[in-house]
Order: structure tokens, then C-alpha cells, then sequence
């Protein structure tokens, strides 16, 4: 049973990340003048940064060595790319937290047999805190939601990505509710994960090609192959969760998404040290990448399960 509980630090600290990147996105895509959603926002920043604060204290000496080599928590593009956005798009942001990403990073260690995890209680009560913001999100997220579609908020990207995070958001929920109650993985859990992975990052490669067109043609067509790849991977799931059918499936997502890592890899590189350019969000990128990354990290996780 020990062996999945540092699971549960881990996606406590990365969802409390991914709500915060999530929060800093959104502050660069609504307009400028928009002072009343702006301000909410701030303080749905705010919320996050202390959840992951705490989550971080919590997690030293809880976490297994493959989630510290990840770069899921932060990359070695994370900390430009959040300085880029801010500066790009007037955010004020929280200074203390990659500094405290890659501290946890550096001088946790790793996770050893038989360990106790005496705070995994507290960890439980802070993934309750965590569950009842994320719920709190969705409730934002679908006004935002909302008002884009009546034009009473604007805002510079296809107002479906708001839909995006509402799905992300009910995803990290399901994900947190199970862990509270369960540490032993069930086939169902892993058949809806495996499910999501593949729509969410059929939808990261459509917002990598809408932020490069019509700069990056040749890139563009790089991106839709994605799409199309992760599509096809979604059309497989049709209830069958045999043992034969679900390895099957996670090998050949973990497939694509290491190559669409790549890809985005070598697209992040280019913009910060090529020249090259695109409308984009530069938070946005890494955060695409990190997610991805997490998602081959599960995936590594389910396979141990066979």
C-alpha cells in the first residue's frame, strides 16, 4: 500500500501547480480592463500558490525519485516562461514559488520502503482544502464560460479552452476524491484516466496549432498530426478494460506523447533562443509541456500495475 501514497503528495502539489499556472493564464488571456474578473482571478492565484505552498512542506522526503527527474512541478523553461507571460501581459505573480519548486526538487529525498508518511494525514485534510477550491473553480470557470459566450467578457483565444480547464478541473477532482479513498488503483479509475489523457492532449495539440498559425505553417501540420493521433487513441476506448486491451493503450499513448513532448520540446527552444515566432502564451507552452510529461508519468504508473 506505501508504494502508491507518495502518488498522493505528488498530485496534490502538481494539480495545486497546474490550477495556479491555470489562474496566470487566464489573467494574460482576459482583457486588460476587465477589472472585476481580473481581481477574482488574483485572488483564485493567490489560492493556489498557499495550497501549494502547503502541499510543498508537506511533500520533503515523501515523493518517489522518478516524480523529483520529472520536470513535472517545473522545467528548465518554467521560470522564463512565467516571467515572459507576466511581463507580457502585466500579471503580478508569486516570486517565492519556483524558487520553492525547485528547492523541494533538490533536496527532498527520495522516498524509501516501509516509510511512515507521518504528515499523510494532514495531506488528506489538504486534499479536502484542495477539493472544495477546485469546486469553487468550476463555479468560476462556468461563469467565465458564460459571459464569453454572451460577450460580456473578452477574451484572446477560443473560448472552448475555458471548457478545457472545466474538464481538467473535474478530472483533478475525481483524481483527488479517489485518492482520499482509495491508495489500491481500480481498473475503472485507470480506464477513465487513460480516456482523459488522450482528450486532454488531443486539445493541448489544437491550442500549440492555433497559437503558431498562420506563422509556422510547417509546424502547423506537425500539430494537427497530433491531433489526429490522439483522436485515433480515443476512438479505441470502447468499455473493453481487459488486461491485453489497456496495455495496449497505454503504450501506445505514452508513444505519442513522448514524441509530442519532443515536439514541443524543440518548440519552447525555438522561441527562446531562435528567433522564432508565435502568438503565443509562452506560459502556456511550458505548462502543455508539464502536463504532458504527467500524463507519461501516470502512464509509467499504470504500467507497474500489469
Amino acid at each position: 500500500m506505501n508504494k502508491n501514497l507518495s502518488y498522493s503528495y505528488e498530485n496534490n502539489i502538481i494539480i495545486s501547480r497546474f490550477m495556479l499556472d491555470h489562474a496566470i493564464i487566464l489573467l494574460s488571456l482576459i482583457s486588460f480592463n476587465d477589472n472585476e474578473i481580473s481581481d477574482i482571478l488574483y485572488q483564485e492565484q493567490k489560492t493556489y500558490a498557499n495550497l501549494l505552498k502547503e502541499g510543498i512542506n508537506l511533500s520533503y522526503n515523501n515523493i518517489s525519485p522518478e516524480f523529483l527527474m520529472s520536470d513535472i512541478l517545473i522545467s528548465q523553461f518554467t521560470d522564463i516562461m512565467v516571467n515572459k507571460t507576466c511581463e507580457l501581459y502585466k500579471v503580478r505573480h508569486n516570486e517565492e514559488i519556483n524558487p520553492m519548486c525547485n528547492d523541494l526538487i533538490i533536496n527532498s529525498n527520495p522516498i524509501v520502503e516501509n516509510q511512515s508518511y507521518r504528515n499523510f494525514n494532514q495531506l488528506l485534510d489538504l486534499n479536502i482544502k484542495l477539493i472544495k477550491n477546485l469546486n469553487n473553480s468550476l463555479i468560476l470557470f462556468d461563469t467565465l464560460y458564460r459571459k464569453i459566450g454572451t460577450e460580456s467578457v473578452t477574451m484572446y483565444f477560443p473560448a472552448k479552452f475555458i471548457k478545457h480547464l472545466i474538464d481538467e478541473t473535474n478530472q483533478y477532482i475525481y483524481t483527488l476524491e479517489f485518492l482520499n479513498k482509495k491508495i489500491t488503483f481500480t481498473p475503472t479509475y485507470i480506464y477513465k484516466c487513460k480516456y482523459e489523457f488522450n482528450l486532454f492532449l488531443k486539445e493541448h495539440a489544437e491550442y500549440l496549432k492555433n497559437m503558431m498559425f498562420p506563422l509556422n505553417i510547417n509546424n502547423c501540420f506537425d500539430a494537427h498530426n497530433y491531433i489526429e493521433e490522439f483522436q485515433k487513441m480515443s476512438d479505441e476506448f470502447d468499455d473493453n478494460i481487459s488486461p491485453v486491451i489497456m496495455a495496449t493503450i497505454n503504450d501506445d499513448t505514452r508513444k505519442i506523447n513522448n514524441s509530442f513532448i519532443a515536439f514541443n520540446t524543440k518548440l519552447i527552444q525555438n522561441m527562446l533562443y531562435n528567433k522564432y515566432y508565435a502568438a503565443a502564451i509562452p506560459l502556456l507552452s511550458d505548462h502543455i509541456l508539464r502536463e504532458s510529461k504527467y500524463v507519461s508519468y501516470q502512464l509509467d504508473i499504470f504500467k507497474k500495475l500489469r
